[in-house]
């Protein structure tokens, strides 16, 4: 295989997690560059060249080493260790048919609470490594929020949901962005989603918090195997989505289906926006492993 064709948004990448790279010293990733770089670079050098990469470098340098394992052919089987995933850990929510019981009429309403668990991983790992299809669904982020900027595990939200959308994109996922205004996503975002291309599709609910409300967003999401949520506000608009609240349905007969009826849900501490603690009708219980700030 001939110099690896990503490398230029590869650097790109490596030079956001560190400006100053290699101005003064040799970086602990020079050997893998050097590989990419070279018109007979191949998987096995690529592979041997990553192995001796440190964990230092690898925590340091993740998204750029993510990005490289979701776009080199043949490398996203390899495990990279990037040591405590914290927040950024994802959980997934078990798809599970509505009971007799939901009403998010009722007071307090009944909301829908599924089984979840933690993966162990975090989103963008999942996204490389699972074979099924995905839907990536931004919920409410058509304006630039200051929480936005809120760190965990060293990255702030809004450099965990480029990095999903960025790893989505390489992986095949398709987009789907909900918004009750005008404009679907904010700039910051923008510049990732524009590369899904044909693979991208909005819908405007002005009136609702729930994507299920609109037919089309419904199907879409019926026809997948899986969907990463991400979005604003995470104790309302994307808790509503998830686990429902009292909006009709598609056609205006009977209430909106929530995400977790009708597909895996993946998401993940680190890519939910709120300005507070995520504590929802239900007092968090829903959220599973995710309830806390």
């Amino acid at each position: 295989m001939p110099r690896y064709r990503h490398f230029a948004d590869f650097k790109r990448l490596v030079k956001h997690a560190n400006s100053h790279f290699e101005t003064h010293l040799r970086s602990g990733i020079h050997d893998l560059i050097e590989v990419l770089q070279d018109e007979n670079c191949n998987l096995t050098r690529v592979q041997e060249a990553l192995s001796q990469v440190n964990a230092t470098r690898i925590r340091k340098y993740r998204e750029a080493l993510w990005f490289l394992q979701a776009s080199y052919p043949g490398l996203k089987l390899r495990t990279l260790n990037i040591g405590e995933k914290g927040k950024a850990e994802a959980v997934k929510f078990s798809r599970m048919p509505l009971t007799a019981a939901y009403d998010p009429a009722a007071i307090p309403p009944v909301r829908h609470n599924p089984p979840s668990n933690a993966l162990g991983k975090t989103v963008e790992e999942w996204l490389i490594n699972y074979t099924g299809s995905v839907l990536i669904v931004a919920v409410h982020l058509s304006k630039y929020i200051q929480n936005m900027d809120d760190v965990f595990n060293e990255r702030s939200v809004r450099d965990h949901m480029k990095s999903v959308l960025r790893i989505g994109n390489l992986t095949g996922a398709e987009l789907a962005c909900l918004h009750i205004k005008p404009k679907p996503l904010c700039d910051e975002l923008e510049v990732e989603a524009r590369h899904y291309g044909a693979r991208r599709h909005n819908f405007l609910t002005p009136r609702y918090h729930m994507g299920t409300t609109h037919a089309g967003f419904r199907a879409l999401c019926t026809g997948k195997d899986a969907v990463v949520v991400m979005g604003f506000d995470a104790n309302i608009c994307v808790n509503a989505n998830l686990f429902g609240t009292n909006e009709p349905a598609a056609g205006g007969v009977g209430v909106a289906t929530p995400l977790t009826a009708i597909a895996d849900v993946v998401t993940s501490r680190s890519v939910l926006v709120t300005d507070g603690v995520i504590c929802p009708a239900m007092g968090g219980r829903e959220w599973g492993p995710l309830y806390l700030t």
